[in-house]
């Protein structure tokens, strides 16, 4: 997997603004992860449960993105993604 593979240098690339990819993998996690929730609860009340979210929340969590160290990041996003193909 190419995400495995990047160096905590390529994972400090900036990609615009204060986004770096360490930053956009962790983002890409929280999607994901929003998808494993909706799954669940969607099986676990057997009806389609939506989380409505605003994409306006994009600059909420960031200052946390900000904080996840990037080789963690780039650990979380695997993770996740690999979670929700189960």
């Amino acid at each position: 997997m190419l995400v495995s593979k990047l160096s905590d240098q390529e994972l400090s690339l900036r990609v615009g603004g204060i986004w770096t990819i360490a930053i956009a993998l962790a983002h890409l996690a929280f999607w994901d992860q929003r998808v494993m929730y909706v799954l669940n609860k969607t099986r676990e009340e057997a009806k389609l449960v939506n989380s409505n979210i605003d994409v306006r929340v994009y600059d909420i969590p960031l200052p946390l993105w900000t904080a996840i160290p990037t080789l963690d990041a780039s650990r979380l996003v695997i993770e996740t993604a690999q979670a929700l193909d189960k």
